[in-house]
């Protein structure tokens, strides 16, 4: 956490200030005792001392958004949600169900709420990524894309199921030793998953912004492996049967991860 902690306040001197220099507990930026005829190409005395060492440095082209541009941070645990709420940054989460991204967004809120002394309102400056995919039936949805996101996702089950897990939920001990060897679809679909028919994940998508207020909804609709046409078409299906769906509730920015 220091190491991100440190790199962010990096980040941040960066995009806001004309000149920056920066002596953290993990990095100084720039080097101390870095010296070149060329550490700067004017001998500047706001860049570079009388000893010929580079002392600040500058970022072009310079930012448009003051102080600095947005920044978020993908988030899990809960010292990395109270960590993004304390340094001004949104937040960006993946598998968890509903329930979990509740628990998880009040508490991005309150700690938002005490560190600025203004309440966000829940779901403010959140984002949340799903894999996605649109078909006529649920038997075409398994039929075309199961194989695809399963595989994807086992791949990188290296936490077990337990990111997929409801607040307080537990799991028999056999079914958890079975699903940290191999996910199954019927376990991670109604938790994670926006898979389904136009009408039932417009239905997902509206349950997502009244339970949560979410302000920005990611969807991947592409895996190793699967055709590129066949994530168009599901793309295509989003965007001319889902989207009037969900138009008219709450503002969702929703864009596709590349």
């Amino acid at each position: 956490m220091q190491v991100f902690a440190d790199t962010v306040a990096i980040l941040k001197k960066a995009l806001s200030q004309r000149t920056f220099s920066h002596a953290g507990p993990i990095y100084t930026v720039p080097t101390p005792g870095f010296r070149w005829d060329r550490a700067h190409p004017v001998n500047d005395a706001e860049y570079v001392d009388g000893n010929g060492e580079l002392i600040r440095l500058s970022t072009f082209p310079r930012p448009r958004q003051q102080p600095h541009p947005p920044m978020w941070q993908v988030v899990d645990s809960p010292s990395s949600v109270e960590f993004a709420a304390k340094n001004d940054m949104g937040i960006i989460m993946w598998r968890p169900p509903v329930a979990m991204l509740k628990e998880r967004f009040r508490l991005y809120r309150e700690t938002a709420r005490t560190a600025t002394g203004v309440d966000p309102g829940l779901g403010a400056r959140t984002s949340i990524m799903r894999d996605a995919f649109i078909a006529d039936s649920e038997a075409e949805v398994r039929e075309v894309a199961e194989r695809y996101v399963m595989q994807y996702l086992n791949w990188s089950n290296w936490r077990g199921p337990k990111i997929y897990l409801n607040p307080d939920e537990t799991l028999q001990p056999d079914l958890e030793a079975q699903l940290k060897k191999s996910l199954s679809y019927e376990f991670v679909r109604e938790r994670s998953l926006l898979f389904g028919t136009p009408e039932y994940v417009a239905e997902r998508i509206t349950e997502l912004q009244e339970e949560l207020g979410l302000e920005q909804l990611l969807i991947n609709s592409a895996w190793s492996g699967m055709p590129h046409e066949l994530t168009m078409r599901s793309m295509r299906l989003f965007a001319d049967k889902v989207l009037p769906r969900i138009r008219g509730a709450e503002p969702l920015a929703v864009r596709a991860a590349e």
